[in-house]
């Protein structure tokens, strides 16, 4: 369940006693369990997917209710998993649900119309958007009242009009409606809330624009980024753009790192090549893998893990043996796969003990690595399958699978109801239920 795969849905379907999955369900509700709810999305409707298997509903929805209106803001995605578990219970006509969600709109505004304090991120707003979403989807009446809310709240509070930060609400409104009609809706209605909000409207779409034209084009040069490094760090900005930098600039860069005596400076530095095969000397990075200082080994593994080579290779296969630098040597020697390597690799891949981030690594290596031209055999393919913590990832894999006719008939069903929507329609849409008669 936390890893989201259809087989829960699967093992309801045919279990005698249900009864004993039914505190597991509960805990499925009332924590977000999704590694990446960016990316992946919450467990929301998985999990109530499964507690359609149980009579009294009010089993899961009342403790999920008491939860929400009390719990804190600062946990976004908690509070996105269980504010949409509630929508999917209220939109089945359950009234403790609604209620829950109309309560705790209530009191987020009202904390928001007198909000003095602000941090750099406001978790209320945050919070108090994520149910407006939800209920604004009930129609257009819903959605005009709310939209007169945030009228009325830029303007008895001034902080909400200067930082109009409303964009989730706004697109999921331009999704339903379209910008022009929005746009045309709001001009319609009377009252000063509904001006106020059709001005920062406009003026929020004034300003994405001019956002859209202000790109940094310019591409800096290795003696830039090495100033950067000498006078506080390298900007985030100057990390990406140096990406499209030629070869002749990138080997500068690593010249001037494997030249540069202080350490940290170095680190920051080689921290550049991350995700890329590193252009210096392959001797160096394997020397700084073993060095003392602490930032300058963390940059070298990075590094590490995406480059490729003969001598790397045979570097990494000494680690995996040995069991050292654990998921950086796993993923470098994935990048550069033999034949030879495979059962080690998969000895490796099932014994390792590690943390989450560490295993979506692994995870993210494998079903990265035909980019850069590493063809793996399906038994990795169904290790992302069995152990990815991420979704996502796992239906990166499942279209792979798919591609090589590796989809066995008990991953179909189980991808049928799995956490990830775009794997259940990918399997709906490609693979035709079979049905008995």
């Amino acid at each position: 369940m936390e890893r989201g795969l259809g087989r829960c849905y699967t093992e309801l379907l045919s279990a005698e006693n249900k009864e004993k999955y039914r505190a597991d369900v509960l805990y499925g509700c009332l924590h977000n369990l999704s590694y990446d709810a960016q990316s992946e999305g919450t467990r929301a409707g998985y999990v109530y997917s499964l507690t359609g298997f149980f009579e009294d509903r009010d089993y899961f929805v009342l403790p999920v209710c008491e939860k929400f209106i009390k719990m804190s803001t600062r946990d976004t995605w908690e509070n996105q998993h269980l504010c949409e578990l509630l929508s999917l219970f209220a939109c089945d006509g359950n009234k403790e649900a609604e209620a829950a969600l109309r309560q705790r709109y209530g009191l987020l505004y009202n904390r928001m119309t007198v909000k003095k304090r602000f941090s750099s991120y406001d978790s209320d707003r945050d919070a108090f958007e994520q149910i407006a979403v939800e209920l604004s989807g009930s129609g257009t009446d819903e959605l005009l009242k709310i939209i007169k809310d945030i009228g009325r709240l830029i303007t008895v509070n001034k902080h909400y009009k200067e930082y109009f930060l409303f964009d989730l609400f706004i697109f999921s409104s331009e999704q339903n409606y379209t910008r022009r009609r929005l746009l045309k809706l709001i001009r319609e209605k009377t009252g000063a809330e509904y001006k106020s909000f059709y001005e920062a409207y406009t003026a929020f779409i004034k300003e994405e624009k001019a956002e859209k034209s202000c790109v940094e084009n310019k591409t800096p040069t290795a003696a830039e980024l090495s100033g950067e490094a000498k006078n506080g760090g390298i900007s985030p900005s100057s990390r990406v753009f140096f990406g499209r930098a030629g070869d002749d600039e990138k080997k500068a860069l690593a010249e001037a790192l494997e030249n540069e005596p202080d350490e940290n400076k170095k680190a920051e530095m080689l921290s550049v090549f991350s995700g890329e095969d590193y252009p210096g000397s392959e001797d160096k990075l394997t020397e700084y893998i073993e060095s003392d200082n602490e930032k300058l080994r963390a940059a070298a593994l990075s590094v590490f893990e995406e480059s490729r080579s003969e001598k790397l290779a045979d570097y990494a296969y000494r680690l995996v043996k040995e069991k050292k630098h654990g998921y950086e040597a796993l993923c470098s020697l994935l990048y550069n796969y033999k034949k030879e390597y495979k059962d080690t690799l998969l000895n490796a891949l099932y014994s390792i003990k590690t943390d989450k981030d560490s295993l979506h690594a692994i995870i993210m290596t494998i079903n990265n690595a035909r980019d850069k031209g590493v063809r793996l055999p399906r038994e990795f393919f169904v290790f992302v399958y069995e152990k990815s913590p991420c979704s996502f990832c796992r239906g990166d894999a499942v279209r792979y699978m798919s591609a090589h006719r590796w989809l066995t008939p008990e991953i179909i069903s189980e991808c049928r109801h799995d956490s990830y929507d775009d794997t259940v329609k990918f399997i709906n849409r490609y693979y035709i239920k079979q049905t008995t008669r």
